[in-house]
């Protein structure tokens, strides 16, 4: 085939793919698509911001590598197609609207924060980017109503703390990237506020979330377009509009119904002692209604037992539990106590898993 013929044949296959279309309503901090890429900035986040919106206008498939945290981080090709159908797929459960108002504060180099930009240019909202690490500053100039505000939990803790009065002008804060620890629930549920506060279930693979629960209740519910399974208590994700194969995850969950499922831990993170098998999540839930510093619980090896479960707390200063105050079984008692000045953690929060 001629070199010439080469080339006509990939621009007629380049031009059949979709590309997608940013709809006029969408605006960024105020401005509209061409003022924004049109504008200097000296601020890296928000030149990132210029970089993802020019790849938009002129990419048929979008590359996002993993956080690491359960396993080897790689790389994730979707299609505009996938992308589209993600976008609409949150638009329609939060029952979002053209002209929207959302405030993106997330890491740009995270699927979240990508995702949260392409879904204002594909359902038009008004985005307003901050900083991820935000102050009290940080506010001014922002709408009087918030439509949709999603947060990492320490950025709502520091909300919490700083910042208080600026919940009631938000309707829905999507909580995500890490656990949702049991006192930072606590403090949403006693805000007297109209703010419907969401936590989050998802990933990289499944393109942010598709399953959330709010604040205070046992089960995460599937977003529109996604149901769920499971087989020997891991949980099979349905999401055709982004994978036409089922996904299959290492989450344990107690399956209430094909939309929803009580989230028990991850398989991988299981802790066989002396034949009884131990999920360190649920071990966690009861130890944080005593021990308010940050933890983990975990195993190392054992002679006798094969694994012997270690607790691992955040603190400069050692201190001794009562295990008699927590309703854990004696072989849920941590048979050696590591006390850190820091836990590894990821930007999210996201405790890591390891004393090293």
């Amino acid at each position: 085939m001629e070199l010439l013929s080469i080339i006509h044949l990939k621009i007629g296959i380049k031009n059949c793919l979709k590309m997608a279309e940013i709809l006029p309503a969408f605006k960024i901090n105020g401005s509209i698509c061409d003022e924004f890429l049109s504008q200097s900035f000296e601020n890296d986040r928000l030149k990132g911001f210029q970089q993802e919106l020019r790849n938009f206008k002129v990419s048929y498939e979008f590359r996002f590598d993993t956080s690491g945290t359960t396993g080897a981080p790689k790389e994730i090709t979707f299609s505009i197609d996938q992308i589209v159908a993600s976008a609409r797929a949150t638009h329609k459960t939060f029952g979002l609207f053209k002209g929207a108002v959302a405030v993106n504060a997330l890491p740009l180099k995270y699927v979240a924060s990508k995702m949260m930009l392409f879904r204002a240019m594909i359902c038009g909202y008004s985005l307003y980017v901050l900083e991820p690490d935000f102050n009290e500053k940080s506010f001014k100039g922002l709408p009087v109503s918030i439509d949709f505000f999603p947060l990492v939990p320490v950025q709502l803790e520091k909300i919490l703390n700083f910042e208080k009065n600026l919940l009631p002008s938000m309707r829905k804060v999507l909580i995500g990237g890490a656990t949702v620890s049991s006192e930072l629930k606590e403090r949403i549920l006693g805000l007297q506020v109209n703010t419907r506060f969401f936590e989050s279930f998802g990933s990289t693979e499944t393109l942010t979330h598709i399953g959330i629960r709010r604040i205070g209740e046992a089960s995460f519910k599937s977003i529109f377009g996604v149901s769920f399974s499971s087989e020997n208590s891991r949980l099979i994700i349905h999401a055709p509009h982004i994978q036409k194969e089922a996904i299959i995850t290492n989450d344990l969950v107690e399956l209430t119904s094909s939309e929803s499922f009580k989230w028990l831990g991850r398989a991988d993170n299981v802790i066989n002692s002396g034949g009884i098998k131990i999920i360190p999540e649920q071990l966690e839930i009861k130890i944080a209604a005593v021990l308010k510093s940050p933890f983990f619980i975990s195993a190392e090896p054992s002679e006798i037992l094969g694994q012997q479960i270690i607790l691992v707390i955040e603190s400069a200063v050692e201190f001794d539990i009562d295990w008699s105050k927590i309703e854990i079984n004696k072989y849920e008692i941590p048979k050696k106590i590591y006390f850190l000045p820091q836990l590894n953690k990821t930007e999210s929060g996201k405790i890591i898993r390891s004393i090293a």
